[in-house]
């Protein structure tokens, strides 16, 4: 069984995002080890910072969050596009090559700093579109359940319809 973490900057959710990824981390028991974990680097001066600045101080806390042997995943922006069908069969066919761990991560409101994406096994973009970050934590295990209910041939997906 994989075991995926999805390591997200920052901390203060909507309700109506929290209840959201609370539904389908449930789902997720079901074909996976699932875990989200959420900070921040603990700066008093965060307001002063420039954005240059502040991401690299997330990408130190990102750094000091990752699990052993665990692929990083970034979920960014200018990342390969992959349509349901295809995110699906990308963890599917990394499971099949032994990737049993992964942490895809989620920057900050100003995004990833440069020197993640040289660390990065792999930069997924959800969307051409622009998500604010707290979005993108649900779209994604949304996007992740219905990548496991097409890799078992659940019937969620509905393709072809």
């Amino acid at each position: 069984m994989q075991h995926i973490r999805l390591i997200c900057v920052g901390q203060q959710e909507e309700a109506y995002i929290r209840e959201g990824i609370a539904v389908y981390e449930k789902r997720l028991k079901r074909f996976t080890r699932f875990e989200r974990i959420s900070g921040a680097p603990s700066i008093s001066h965060r307001g002063k910072l420039d954005p240059a600045r502040l991401a690299i101080e997330e990408a130190t806390w990102i750094r000091r969050q990752r699990a052993d042997r665990a692929q990083m995943v970034l979920l960014d922006e200018h990342g390969t596009v992959y349509d349901s069908r295809g995110f699906a069969d990308w963890l599917q066919s990394s499971a099949a090559a032994g990737l049993g761990k992964f942490d895809f991560v989620v920057g900050g409101a100003y995004g990833l700093d440069p020197s993640l994406r040289s660390e990065a096994h792999h930069i997924i973009s959800l969307s051409a579109l622009t998500f604010t970050h707290q979005m993108v934590r649900l779209i994604f295990v949304e996007q992740l359940y219905r990548a496991f209910t097409q890799i078992h041939k659940l019937p969620y997906h509905n393709e072809g319809f």
